[in-house]
């Protein structure tokens, strides 16, 4: 897996671009709170465009 970038939408999320080496691709929105992981949304496939 190759992280592609990583857009922080506020203080606490981040949304994770990235591909499968066998080319597939997909997006990990991450949540934080007190420092933990508190939410992982894992999308595969095509993303559509922002």
């Amino acid at each position: 897996m190759t992280v592609r970038s990583i857009d922080e939408k506020a203080a606490d999320t981040a949304l994770v671009h990235f591909s499968w080496d066998a080319g597939d691709v997909g997006t990990m929105q991450l949540r934080w709170r007190d420092g933990l992981v508190a939410e992982l949304v894992i999308t595969f496939g095509p993303q559509p465009p922002p």
